[in-house]
This record gives C-alpha cells, structure tokens and sequence, in this order.
C-alpha cells in the first residue's frame, strides 16, 4: 500500500490494517479534502461533513476517515495495493 506522508510506503500484510496520515499543517483551514485510489475518490471531507463517494465493492466495511484527514483501511487484500493520494483544497485553492 502507498501512502499519503509525501511518497511513502507502507508495507502491510493481507488481513492488517494501515492508516495513511495527511501533513497536519497542510490541512489547516482546509475546505475539502479528497482520497483517490486510482481514478476513483474513495473518501472525502467538505466541510464537516465525512462521506465515501466512491465506496466501491472492494472498500466495502474497511474505510474509516477522521476529521483530521486520517484514513484508516482495514482488512487488507491484495487488490487493495496500489498508489492513494491525498488532495487537499483551501479556501484560496488547491
């Protein structure tokens, strides 16, 4: 699994869980913030609000997302391999 601290790689076995971590300061005053797997937008908070706009079969039951940009999968498969990139937009744009 890739993840989301500029680059980094996790390893994880299948069935473990791996958390991907924004850069904090980064998501200060920050309007939406977006996690792609893929081409697809599998989390997101606007706002205050927490949803999986692109909660596809394989990510059934394993995303957890916090309201610090924190995403959490849980019970890892290996079809869950692959790049995840955060993006991040402010009030004065991306």
């Amino acid at each position: 699994v890739f993840g989301a601290d500029q680059d980094e790689v996790k390893l994880v076995m299948e069935g473990g869980s791996v958390t991907l971590n924004p850069d904090l300061t980064q998501i200060q005053k920050c309007i939406l913030i977006l996690w792609r797997f893929g081409d697809a937008v599998i989390a997101q908070i606007d706002g205050n609000d927490i949803s999986y706009p692109g909660h596809t079969e394989i990510f059934r039951g394993r995303l957890q997302l916090d309201q610090t940009g924190s995403l959490t999968i849980k019970n890892l498969r290996i079809k869950h391999s692959g790049l995840y990139e955060l993006q991040i937009s402010h009030s004065s744009g991306t």
